[in-house]
């Protein structure tokens, strides 16, 4: 698919107990499916704590005790009463050791400030690929079977799974507020703007016409905690960018989960891919694309 060119998603969420289906547009169109309400929930701003700034002063001060040492033994070296002997080869050895072991620190530091955590929860994800090989002409998928028995199983596993599917919105809303039938919860998608247009680039609706389309990062922010999420996207990955969601808790912690999806595979795919951690309830979702705008 040319790269500058907007993929649409379409989601729908479930709670245990509802459901919820929306749309979307980045390589993703689906159903958002799944949450689970818990006993107490409360709805809060997430307070982000970085450590960049303390990581860089711990490198750079690695690396000043290095260049002091280094000084040191240069400063010996020129004394003019007991003059070493000259070799080149065994100095600059050991500078270039002193310099393998600055690089080590400073990466072993920056690599921990950028490992995010993973989720620990269930994950249940299915997939179909679009045989139409022709790009940004491909027709919709007829069915889905992939998607739809990763959706099946995820469904057993919830009381009353309600969905949300976009329909009763219109097209060119901006921040649509979810309704899940049955739920007294709702939530705020933002990022995109739902769309009502026929199947074009790989991009088209799960449910009759609506769909999410956006091409940036996207949220959606429920009034209280979840534990179960899932959705349908479509036309995902086919500019080797890999989609991954970041559940943020009330208590300001995050972890990421991997959307396993095929990478540079042909537009038009389906997949449904579904999330519960019943241990540790989420109230917002985040969803970012590895490639950004250049894979929307």
């Amino acid at each position: 698919m040319d790269s500058s060119l907007i993929r649409s998603c379409k989601r729908l969420v479930t709670v245990s107990g509802y459901t919820t289906s929306l749309s979307a547009r980045i390589p993703v169109a689906g159903l958002f499916n799944g949450w689970e309400r818990p006993s107490t929930s409360h709805r809060r701003r997430i307070s982000t704590f970085l450590l960049g700034r303390r990581i860089a002063q711990i490198a750079f001060a690695a690396l000043s005790q290095i260049q002091t040492q280094w000084k040191a033994r240069s400063s010996n070296f020129s004394s003019p009463s007991t003059p070493p002997p000259h070799r080149p080869e065994r100095h600059a050895a050991a500078q270039g050791a002193n310099m393998l072991t600055t690089l080590a620190i400073l990466a072993l530091l920056f690599g921990q400030a950028d490992a995010a955590v993973l989720c620990a929860g269930e994950t249940f994800f299915g997939e179909d690929r679009n045989p139409d090989d022709t790009q940004n002409n491909v027709l919709p998928l007829p069915s889905t079977p992939n998607a739809d028995a990763a959706r099946d199983l995820f469904f057993m596993g919830l009381a009353a799974p309600s969905t949300e599917d976009l329909e009763s919105l219109g097209a060119g809303d901006t921040s649509p507020e979810l309704v899940f039938p049955g739920s007294t919860i709702t939530a705020m998608l933002t990022g995109g703007e739902t769309r009502q247009d026929p199947p074009i680039n790989g991009q088209y609706a799960i449910s009759p016409t609506t769909y999410f389309s956006t091409d940036d990062d996207f949220t959606v922010e429920f009034t209280e905690n979840i534990t179960s999420f899932g959705f349908y996207g479509v036309d995902i990955g086919d500019v080797q960018g890999v989609l991954s969601l970041t559940a943020e808790r009330a208590d300001g912690t995050s972890c990421v989960v991997n959307i396993p999806h095929e990478v540079d595979g042909p537009s038009g795919g389906v997949l449904y891919f579904a999330y519960i951690d019943l241990a540790e309830p989420f109230y917002r979702v985040v969803f970012t694309n590895s490639e950004g705008k250049r894979d929307r």
